[in-house]
């Protein structure tokens, strides 16, 4: 007999169909799974036959099931289908209002000097605080909460403290002036930047306790100014 074959006949040695047919069986054992081509397809089949019978997954297959089922049925109401179009109709609405009012408020930069968006900073320092002090008597504290950071910006300019632009980020102003005035001016040009990143660039709403805060900040860094003489 073939040494490793035990089971093939001295006289199927030379028949290459009973070699592999010999070979087949053995390949077709466990040990050798990893040498067929779809080794890896079989196991992720095994593993995934495997969570498909644990018995939370079941539950959540027959609860989607349930769901699935009850929505065929509810849209086969023209009732349904009209309330599911108006809603689809209302969202789309409200995703395209949301961004252009994102893109509005991100365009400030560019608008002119009086509108209360703008941060142009035509108008100077007092300009500047002037048109806050009117924005904010309108309600308007995110337009007056640009308007006194324009102006703080302008006042540090004049005092060759940083070079004024209205393309810098409060961020990019921050690292300029960090470590540079004193540790009260520090503390509360950090503060400004915070409240006026989350109402500038995060767009939340600013209420009139938050401005005062603002206005408090603006006031304390307008008098430690100084510090960097």
């Amino acid at each position: 007999m073939a040494p490793g074959l035990p089971f093939l006949h001295q006289s199927a040695v030379t028949d290459p169909a009973k070699i592999r047919l010999a070979l087949d069986r053995i390949l077709a054992r466990s040990e050798f799974d990893s040498l067929r081509p779809d080794w890896l397809g079989m196991r992720i089949n095994r593993i995934l036959a495997a969570i498909a019978e644990w018995k939370p997954v079941k539950m959540l297959f027959q609860l989607l099931n349930g769901i699935g089922a009850m929505l065929e049925r509810l849209m086969q109401n023209p009732m349904a289908q009209w309330a599911v179009f108006s809603l689809s109709l209302l969202f789309l609405f409200l995703l395209i209002a949301y961004v252009a009012f994102s893109i509005k408020k991100r365009l400030n930069l560019r608008l002119p000097p009086n509108s209360p968006g703008g941060t142009a900073g035509q108008a100077g320092p007092a300009g500047e605080e002037a048109l806050a002090a009117r924005f904010s008597g309108t309600g308007n504290f995110t337009g007056a909460m640009r308007r006194l950071y324009v102006s703080l910006m302008l006042f540090l300019d004049a005092r060759r403290v940083l070079s004024f632009s209205p393309f810098r980020t409060n961020r990019e102003i921050q690292d300029i002036l960090d470590g540079r005035g004193s540790p009260a001016f520090s503390r509360s040009f950090a503060r400004m930047s915070g409240i006026f990143e989350d109402k500038i660039y995060a767009l939340n709403c600013c209420s009139r306790d938050e401005y005062e805060e603002f206005v408090r900040c603006y006031r304390e860094c307008r008098k430690e100014a100084g510090s960097f003489e």
